[in-house]
């Protein structure tokens, strides 16, 4: 279970002018007179390094224009290619990235001092994603480590760069040995590569991805999807914070929205800043179209045995409870919930639409779009997932590599014979279209009476 770093070849040239990296900085959300705001010119990965995979996980980023070095910005002297790493060393890494599995991201600097682990240790975890050639590890206590967010950040050892953060577990960064990319084995390729030093940047820890909206709770958009025609799916709900798109949903009754329970993980009703509405009968969901409507939520329901922070998908189901009835009309519809749960046979052509990322390091889509995909055999999902998936709640879509739902997704509905079926709630974090991983989805038909009991209270 892994995760991955972005991988820039997959962003397109148009979007180069926002990829930015932020130098001086200790607080991201604070404009400061140490800070320095630098576009990226080029991205140059190293060539074994292939999408889906997470050796040669490294890549240079050479900045458009040169940095100032002063007392807030400096830069770290490369290891030797030599340099011995003993287990039980201690080392340290920071970041700005996810303080805890969940979320939320931290706005301040912070680090943590971690052991190396013994190779044959991470070797017997990671098995063939591990390479002690090229790689190093350290152990976990199941409380410190680095997360989501991080990746690419230096491991710090004698003060020396050795490391750069590659993954951890996938359900919980605090499990089991996390990985990095061992510096001294790519000296050769960086020194070939880098021809004035000061103007290049070996870590991806530092950047200000704009076209990569800061999302712990999302780990599912439409990836090599069509757009549809406008309003033929007229129960799609866009799920927003502060007007800002976060999840798919749909509405199966004028005043009740059905979606992911993580959508809202970190969600607090007590901060005022924070207004969670739903956009019915949109196509565009940044225009203002007339058939749109946008209602406030009263309250939300997670499903009671639904647990924040565990990773457990079992029950990520949510209700929204509108404040304000939807007035019905062409462009807004009712979704028909189903209640016979049986048993859906592989192979079967399922669809799912949303407005969430077009590609694992893209941008999200404007327009909904949609993509057809086939069920997979429960065997198959259980032999991937594991302990991740529940068969007897979840269902999940074979992954060919190319096509998927993604990140701002959750929440979304598949439908199989035009008849609602399930509910996206996860995919492979990092990589939504990593071949072989299916996508995962809710049973919508399992929670039927619960929904029933829910919306229709004694």
């Amino acid at each position: 279970m892994l995760r991955y770093s972005c991988d820039c070849s997959r962003i397109e040239q148009s979007e180069m002018s926002k990829l930015e990296v932020v130098l001086g900085a200790h607080n991201l959300t604070k404009k400061d007179l140490f800070q320095q705001r630098i576009p990226v010119q080029k991205c140059i990965k190293h060539p074994s390094y292939k999408q889906n995979e997470v050796h040669h996980d490294i890549m240079l980023l050479k900045l458009k224009n040169k940095a100032k070095i002063n007392k807030f910005t400096k830069n770290k002297a490369l290891p030797k290619t030599n340099d011995k790493l003993p287990a039980n060393q201690m080392c340290s890494i920071a970041g700005w990235g996810f303080t805890a599995p969940n979320g939320p991201p931290s706005n301040v600097l912070r680090e943590v001092s971690l052991k190396l682990q013994f190779d044959i240790e991470c070797n017997y975890i990671w098995r063939n994603h591990f390479n002690s050639q090229h790689m190093i590890c350290t152990s976990s206590d199941g409380k410190r480590t680095f997360c989501k967010g991080d990746s690419g950040s230096p491991l710090i050892c004698n003060n020396k760069p050795q490391g750069i953060a590659a993954f951890a577990n996938l359900t919980d960064c605090r499990k089991g040995p996390q990985v990095y990319t061992k510096i001294g084995f790519f000296l050769p390729w960086i020194k070939k590569v880098i021809v004035q030093r000061e103007n290049m940047l070996l870590s991806v820890s530092l950047l200000v991805l704009s076209i990569l909206p800061v999302s712990g709770a999302m780990k599912s958009g439409i990836v090599e999807g069509h757009e549809v025609k406008p309003h033929s799916r007229p129960y799609m709900v866009s799920v927003q914070l502060n007007k800002e798109h976060k999840c798919g949903g749909m509405l199966i009754r004028e005043d009740y929205v059905l979606t992911a329970a993580h959508c809202l993980n970190g969600y607090k009703t007590s901060e005022k800043k924070q207004k969670l509405e739903v956009l019915l009968g949109a196509h565009n969901i940044s225009r203002k179209e007339p058939s749109q409507r946008r209602i406030e939520v009263k309250k939300y329901i997670k499903h009671p045995s639904y647990k924040e922070g565990q990773h457990n998908h079992s029950y990520d189901i949510m209700l929204l409870n509108l404040k304000n009835k939807a007035k019905l009309t062409k462009s807004v519809q009712i979704i028909t919930l189903p209640k016979n749960n049986k048993n859906i046979p592989a192979n079967k052509d399922c669809s799912i639409a949303g407005w969430g990322k077009t590609e694992p390091c893209g941008s999200a889509s404007d327009v909904l779009k949609e993509v057809r995909l086939k069920l997979q055999f429960n065997v198959e999902c259980k032999n991937i997932w594991q302990m991740y998936f529940d068969s007897q709640r979840m269902i999940c879509t074979a992954s060919d590599g190319e096509k998927g739902f993604c990140q701002g997704d959750s929440g979304s509905p598949l439908m199989c014979n035009n008849k609602l079926t399930g509910l996206a709630v996860f995919t492979y974090p990092g990589n939504c279209i990593k071949r072989k991983y299916p996508g995962v989805y809710i049973k919508v038909a399992y929670f039927h009476p619960w929904i029933q009991k829910e919306i229709n209270p004694p």
